[in-house]
């Protein structure tokens, strides 16, 4: 699969918080089966890693990267995805029903700034104004981020799982 990849995409890396997802997934759900000393450490690796990543202020409250590594073709742009943020939430909830470890609350509460503050834009239909989560949060590049609130409605039904 990735030998059809373009060489700047290889030299990057491809990873979005949807991998994030996957990991985290893979790894708790592995730790639920086998009580594996080892899992339960590699997860704990990930929160370390993850809280150090998301409290670098120019991250701006999320798990930021390359619009090349996300999208696969170039852009000069950092960008977050709301939606595959959400999904990644979802595994944070789980791992904290699970353990109650507080770091999976200080997570997602990370997250949910991100998502109030550049996650999301206002659109008023009938004199009604409405919150609607973005498909990619671009961080350098603005003007060319889709405020279409009719795009995107599958995935935000991601983002409204990950607020409530």
């Amino acid at each position: 699969m990735t030998s059809n990849w373009k060489p700047e995409v290889k030299k990057e890396g491809f990873w979005t918080e949807r991998h994030h997802n996957v990991a985290l997934t893979s790894a708790i759900s592995h730790w639920v089966v086998t009580n594996d000393k080892t899992t339960l450490k590699r997860i704990d690796q990930f929160f370390v890693n993850t809280i150090s990543f998301l409290e670098k202020t120019y991250n701006n409250n999320c798990l930021k990267h390359s619009y090349l590594s996300h999208e696969g073709k170039g852009l000069d742009a950092s960008v977050c995805s709301p939606w595959m943020t959400a999904l990644l939430v979802e595994q944070f909830w789980r791992f904290f029903h699970l353990t109650d470890d507080f770091r999976s609350v200080h997570i997602i509460e990370i997250f949910s700034e991100f998502l109030s503050d550049k996650g999301v834009f206002y659109f008023t239909y009938r004199n009604e104004i409405s919150a609607v989560p973005k498909y990619l949060s671009l961080f350098d590049t603005k003007e060319i981020e889709s405020t279409d609130p009719w795009s995107e409605l599958h995935h935000a039904c991601d983002v409204v799982r990950f607020i409530s």
